[in-house]
């Protein structure tokens, strides 16, 4: 049987931590949509967070509703969010 993880979050840790050192160290070289992600992300809830690192770690572009499946993480009944199109601009996507 597996061991339960001390923190089940840790990647969202490690993604968080790597957030903060970019910004800190290398702020000024960001552009206005990437240095307000900077600032955006830490404030979104916790589950939407884990959920958006889960999704970057994996491969492809497309991903099924019913395969992302966390413990940790709420997707089914999400209300609509606005994520980047390949333009850099935004939209809503259920």
């Amino acid at each position: 049987m597996r061991q339960p993880l001390e923190n089940p979050f840790y990647y969202l840790d490690n993604f968080q931590q790597v957030l903060r050192w970019v910004g800190e160290h290398h702020g000024d070289l960001l552009l206005a949509p990437e240095q307000r992600f900077l600032e955006d992300f830490p404030v979104l809830p916790q589950a939407s967070r884990a959920l958006l690192v889960r999704m970057v770690m994996r491969k492809g572009e497309l991903f099924r509703t019913g395969k992302l499946r966390y413990a940790r993480s709420a997707v089914h009944g999400a209300p609509p969010h606005r994520w980047p199109n390949s333009a850099g601009s935004t939209r809503l996507r259920r």
